[in-house]
């Protein structure tokens, strides 16, 4: 399987749950290009991470896998699969506003103050280490390790590992269209997220008609972190088709 984490995030989000599933898959996780420890570009498309997704998954040998993708993930997730349909076998999309018609754009705009500062010292970055969006249902022993993986040492003291800029310019003007997508898709959320509450999960459900749909019990957007067990045991049954639709 391809792990896809979203925006501000990088590889090392799904390390407590990585390990679990690859006693049954061979797994992949990558830094999109802007975060984690990957190189910066001058500016950033969410159909060029698309790209990065496909180059990933064909150089390791992984054509016929499973594609997760996490929030800005799992929207280029589905570019990915729609630029190549018969690289993966099966799409999970985890915690996702996808960028269709009618969906409001919940990533920052222009006018979006910077987001990272230079820290005197690493004790005092990770003290003030926040998730976006606040999630009160994060374990916070996984969140201590994602705060550090997220640092490096910059001139002058500590910073957090994305550049600034990648929000505001991962954007393209092509709406995604899941009509197009011509693989099984799986939609998976927190019961308890900002970021799909009813009535988003509505309109998902119209615009994925023959998606499955399943609900992480106590759960806010970021699944991995809030529930670390139960989040693997369900996809795991997800995708072994353990689950009714």
């Amino acid at each position: 399987m391809v792990l896809v984490h979203g925006m501000f995030a990088h590889a090392h989000w799904w390390d407590s749950v990585a390990p679990h599933l690859a006693r049954d898959f061979n797994v992949v996780a990558l830094d999109l290009s802007g975060m984690g420890d990957s190189d910066c570009r001058p500016e950033y498309r969410m159909s060029r991470h698309a790209e990065e997704i496909v180059a990933v998954t064909r150089n390791a040998g992984l054509e016929g896998a499973a594609l997760i993708g996490h929030s800005y993930g799992g929207s280029t997730a589905v570019m990915a699969s729609l630029s190549a349909p018969h690289l993966f076998r099966q799409l999970v999309i985890l915690d996702s506003r996808i960028p269709f018609p009618g969906v409001k754009d919940l990533r920052p705009g222009p006018d979006m103050p910077r987001l990272k500062r230079i820290y005197p010292t690493r004790t005092e970055a990770l003290r003030r280490f926040r998730l976006i969006p606040p999630d009160p249902l994060a374990d916070p022993i996984i969140l201590a390790h994602v705060a550090e993986q997220s640092l490096r040492e910059t001139n002058g003291g500590w910073s957090w590992k994305f550049d600034d800029t990648v929000a505001v310019s991962a954007r393209d003007n092509n709406l995604v269209d899941p009509a197009e997508l011509r693989l099984p898709v799986v939609f998976m959320h927190g019961e308890e997220s900002f970021v799909t509450p009813a009535d988003q999960m509505e309109l998902t459900r119209q615009v994925f008609p023959n998606a499955r749909f399943v609900a992480l019990p106590r759960a806010g957007h970021h699944l991995m972190i809030d529930r670390p067990v139960e989040f693997t045991n369900l996809l795991h049954g997800v995708l072994q088709g353990q689950l009714a639709r």
